[in-house]
Parts: C-alpha cells; structure tokens; sequence
C-alpha cells in the first residue's frame, strides 16, 4: 500500500470562522460535562464486551459444538465479531483518539493485525490519505484506484462489466480481505526497503501474519481435524464476514449518491476549505439508532468524525446534534441518510451510476 498521492493538495484558507465555531461549542461540551474527549468508562466497558465477543466466538469455531459443516457459519460469526473489534478499538486507537498516551493507542491497533490487517499500513491509507483527501480519485487510498473490478468514483476508468458492479460488488467485499495477505507482505518490503516503515513495525507485522494465520486457519485446521481445501472454505467464510461488514460500514458513507467527488482544479487545489470538503464528501446513515452507534463504533457518525478524527467515538453521539446545527447555520451542507436501508439503497444506486457514466 504506497501512497497514492503524486502532489501536494491546498485547500482555501475561508474555512476558519465555522471550524473555530464547531472547536468551541465541542470544547464547551467536555469542559461543561466534565468529560474527557478520549475513551471513558462505557467505551471501556464496550471494549472488554466486545473483546470477549471475539473471543468466545474464536472458542465456538474451535469447539464447533453443533458438528458437521456448521463451522463455516462460525467462521462468519468470527469474522464479524473481528471487524466490530477492529471497528471499535483498533480505529480509534489509530486515530490517537482512545488514550492520551501514543504507545497505548499504538497497542491498541495491533487487534487489527491479529485479525489479519495491517495496522501500520491501514493507518498510513486511512488516518492520513483518506481524511485527508477525501474522495479525490487518485489521492484518497480508500477509493481503491488500483482495483479494475470496483469503480468507486469518476476520475477511475470505467470498464464495460462496471454496468454490472452493483450486482458483484458484495461478492468483491466478501474477498476483500483475503489480498491483503500478499499484498500487504509485498508492500511492507517496499516500504522497508525505503526506509518509510521502522524495522520494528516491520518485524511486528509479520509476526503478526504469521500469528493470524496460524490462529485462523491451521490451528482450525488441527483442532477441528479439516482437510486443508475445508480449512481455507472456512477462512473464505472467516473473510466474507470481515469484509462484508467492514465494506458497508465505510461505503455508506462516502460512495453514496449524496456527497460529491471533488476535482483538481488547473492549479492543482480544491475549490473549498479543507472543513467543506469534508463535509461535501461525507454521509452519516442511521444516526437515530443507539444499536448502530454502538456496534457501527459511531461510524454512522461519520461527519463528526471527518471533522473530529481525534475524539472517541462513544461522544460523537452527544456531539452530533450541535454539529448538525452549527454546519446547517453557516449554509454548508450536513448528509444523513435517515436509516441503514435507506444508506443501502443510496450505495448500490452510486455503485450503478458509477458503472454506467464515464462523467467527471
């Protein structure tokens, strides 16, 4: 995963009155509730019910206590109880937004690598590409540019079997876990070897990989007496449930039909401020609903988080009304998608748009 970028991008420098705005009131809050803006005692106890989930569904496919084939749909339970941990803890971790001490938010982020994803890299696409250069095709990593199968947005090149990528994109989500384990080896050496990846986050990843797949594929394998071919359906299965849950949570708010994809302009800059950038960029979805809150790890708030990326997610649904507010008062645009159907349904007509139009 090399970055993507080939220029630097300047924003324009009118976004201030409202970003000093959005810090007051948001600073108002924790100073009024006593509150700190890192994880508090319900995201530690969220933390530790969530870890366990992980682990009694780990100790459920190994024990596979309902015999035969069922350790397939085990394998999917886990890979699901793997993606809200990762979603949870490991996100916020990577953001600095957990701890107040780096090398705990650091710690924090290695759950990712255990459950087969590369913290170090994920953390270099994501936390700096991505909120950085939100649906910029060609800058922000989490387009996936380099995929000719998706085109999830207008500057990427359309080919003639995208006009069917609303009907396979899912399937391509249920794998998607699984190129990481080459490509991310792959790209860990290219990264050493230019010295943009410290030797000990390099020896860690793949020991890491190592450990992840040892766990969830051999171990499997031995306990559960598999032959090898049942072992990797069981994996694909282990795949398909982080992928699927992990695509939809962060598709819906970024490749849906409300929210634009900015160009470049001649100068090679974006016509906006940094802050309405991310705010024509970004979708919230489901927002009224504590469930998806508390397993989504806030991302259904994803607005609040593109404007506060260093906030624990267990506060962004306190913040949000007030943020709502504020934006809607400065004439700037606030996307929501009132419910998780609705986000669906937003998604797949983005995806067909994307597949039939070679507009810009």
């Amino acid at each position: 995963m090399e970055s993507s970028l080939k220029q630097k991008i300047a924003f324009k420098s009118d976004g201030k009155k409202i970003h000093n705005a959005l810090r007051e009131k948001v600073a108002l809050y924790f100073a009024d509730t006593k509150q700190t803006s890192h994880a508090n005692f319900a995201m530690y106890l969220k933390s530790l019910f969530l870890v366990s989930l992980l682990i009694i569904s780990y100790g459920a496919l190994l024990i596979n206590p309902i015999g035969g084939w069922w350790f397939l749909a085990f394998n999917a339970i886990l890979g699901i109880c793997a993606a809200l941990a990762t979603m949870n803890i490991s996100h916020d971790g990577l953001h600095g937004s957990y701890s107040t001490h780096s090398g705990w938010n650091r710690t924090l982020g290695f759950l990712m690598d255990l459950c087969g994803k590369s913290s170090f890299q994920w953390g270099k696409g994501h936390t700096i590409d991505h909120h950085t250069y939100t649906n910029i095709g060609g800058h922000d990593h989490d387009l996936g540019m380099d995929n000719p199968f998706l085109r999830l947005c207008p500057q990427a090149p359309l080919k003639f079997y995208h006009r069917l990528q609303h009907w396979y994109a899912p399937l391509l989500y249920c794998l998607y876990p699984l190129y990481p384990i080459y490509d991310e080896c792959k790209q860990s050496v290219i990264l050493f070897r230019k010295n943009q990846m410290p030797l000990w986050e390099f020896v860690l990843q793949a020991v890491f990989k190592v450990l992840h797949l040892y766990l969830f594929f051999v171990l499997p394998k031995q306990i559960l007496d598999l032959t090898w071919g049942q072992a990797l359906l069981g994996y694909m299965f282990y795949a398909a449930g982080v992928g699927i849950t992990l695509a939809f949570v962060f598709q819906l708010a970024h490749i849906v039909d409300n929210v634009q994809f900015p160009q470049l302009n001649e100068e090679g800059k974006i016509r906006t401020s940094f802050l309405e950038h991310q705010l024509k960029t970004t979708s919230n979805f489901s927002t009224n609903s504590k469930l998806a809150h508390f397993f989504f790890g806030g991302l259904n708030f994803q607005v609040e988080h593109h404007l506060f990326p260093h906030i624990c997610h267990i506060h962004w649904i306190k913040l949000s009304p007030m943020i709502r507010s504020t934006v809607l008062q400065f004439g700037l645009p606030y996307h929501d998608n009132p419910t998780l159907f609705k986000a669906l349904k937003s998604h797949f007509r983005m995806l067909k748009k994307l597949g039939n139009s070679i507009s810009k």
